[in-house]
């Protein structure tokens, strides 16, 4: 077990060859219980919201020796087919920079062949952004460039991965669809560690023009969190089938 939570680099950090990034709390807490019991060559690393925070991780676990990255929790729809509970597995991440990251291929074949059965998977690209798109207005606009999910920690372990010579692969499940408005301020409901911070939450329900927002945020978050439980827990009993001939022997 070798990187674990809220940014820890455990000792043994440089026995894993696959390091699983994550930004929130509730993200790590479905790999854990997923991998309850269970030992391998396999890392979780819980980095925080926003591209700082994934970069300065993605640095820290490819410094420890992992060959391969994945981005894994939950993104937003910019695409109207792209409903609450599917999983995004791109081909292709893009920065909103314009920068553009092709996932490792085998890869990602590999673990599309193990979902394809149990889940609704979306293919198209993934766009990261530095801040949350709130409204159907900035989704479709954001939407301009084919992307079809949007995320905010994805395009910089994408580039941490490219710069070093490491594999990735992103997998993301839709929480809000394209049609729908986050409630305001929803981006001060988890702190800089990626934790909860339910008095805010609360404070939103207080408001009566914010209830409706809340109350479709949080039926989608229902159905996406137990679609990232079913998820982790298929791609933790297979490590996250990650082809071994297709790793690189070491990182840059």
């Amino acid at each position: 077990m070798p990187i674990d939570g809220g940014g820890a680099v455990a000792a043994d950090a440089a026995a894993a060859t696959v390091a699983v990034l994550v930004a929130l709390g509730i993200e790590r807490k479905s790999l854990v219980r997923a991998r309850a019991g269970q030992r391998g060559d396999l890392a979780i690393l819980q980095t925080g919201p926003g591209p700082t925070a994934a970069t300065r991780a993605a640095t820290t676990a490819v410094a420890t020796g992992c060959r391969a990255l994945v981005s894994f929790g939950l993104a937003g729809a910019l695409a109207p087919l792209a409903r609450a509970g599917t999983v995004v597995l791109p081909r292709h991440i893009r920065a909103a920079s314009g920068e553009r990251f092709a996932t490792h291929g085998a890869w990602r074949e590999s673990i599309a062949a193990l979902l394809a059965q149990k889940f609704a998977i979306a293919d198209g690209d993934l766009l990261s952004v530095t801040t949350p798109l709130a409204t159907p207005a900035d989704k479709s606009r954001a939407a301009g460039g084919g992307a079809v999910a949007v995320d905010m920690e994805s395009a910089a372990i994408a580039a941490v991965a490219a710069g070093a010579g490491a594999a990735c692969v992103a997998i993301r499940v839709i929480v809000d669809e394209a049609a729908d408005s986050l409630p305001s301020g929803a981006e001060r409901f988890v702190d800089e560690r990626g934790e909860q911070r339910l008095a805010v939450a609360l404070g939103a329900a207080l408001r009566p023009l914010e209830w409706r927002a809340l109350m479709t945020l949080a039926k989608r978050y229902r159905l996406a969190c137990r679609t990232l439980d079913a998820l982790a827990a298929a791609l933790v009993a297979q490590r996250f089938r990650f082809p071994a001939e297709a790793i690189p022997a070491q990182v840059r």
